[in-house]
């Protein structure tokens, strides 16, 4: 999901909580479980119902171009005066990354194409994830 659905989903959810609690009634506790859903759902950045339809809303809501149309296709342009086999060195060797991405807090090669990444999250939440290289341009 993208940053400002994530945060909708929080507020959103903190608002029904507190209206569904202030009712003092069996629909207002429901109500209240929904807005706890809402909540869990913007601090957790996943959405099981958009993972069945297939849907994804993070970077604009774009798919990525990779196997069984899965993941997020990220691109920024940045000029480092240095030649591309080095940078490409240098940025394929993932435990390099922590060293200028300020978020990441460690990254651990399973493998050739996996790892796991540890990152500061919103809120100061931790957060882990397993991640696959499935694309890439040697030299590029």
């Amino acid at each position: 999901m993208g940053e400002m659905e994530r945060y909708g989903s929080i507020v959103g959810g903190a608002a029904l909580a507190v209206v569904g609690l202030s009712r003092r009634s069996l629909p207002g506790l429901l109500l209240a479980g929904l807005g706890g859903l809402f909540i869990l759902r913007g601090v957790g950045g996943h959405c099981r119902l958009y993972d069945t339809m297939g849907v994804s809303t993070a970077c604009g809501g774009q798919r990525a171009g990779m196997r069984d149309q899965t993941g997020q296709k990220i691109e920024k342009t940045i000029e480092i005066g240095r030649p591309p086999e080095e940078l490409f060195r240098f940025w394929r060797n993932l435990e390099n990354l922590p060293e200028f991405m300020e978020t990441v807090e460690s990254i651990r090669i399973v493998d050739d194409r996996r790892s796991h990444w540890v990152v500061k999250g919103p809120g100061g939440r931790r957060l882990e994830w397993d991640a696959e290289i499935v694309n890439e341009h040697p030299g590029k």
